[in-house]
């Protein structure tokens, strides 16, 4: 993961849902960083070959409706 797409997750402007499909928040004003993070949106994450590894979806969930500005 990028440090970019990192901060923005961490920052609640891109989430991951529940299929593992990056989505971005309609809230971002920089046009620049918006163009960077369109080409991602609704594009499956890479995950690992072991489905035990994959993100668990309870905490995708929880940072959807606490920290996603969606």
């Amino acid at each position: 993961m990028s440090l970019i797409i990192h901060k923005c997750f961490d920052d609640g402007l891109i989430s991951i849902d529940h299929d593992y499909k990056l989505i971005i928040s309609d809230k971002i004003d920089d046009i620049k960083l918006l163009k960077y993070l369109s080409e991602f949106n609704g594009r499956k994450i890479k995950l690992p070959i072991k489905k035990e590894y994959y993100p668990d979806k309870s905490l995708l969930k929880k940072h959807m409706l606490n920290v996603f500005k969606g």
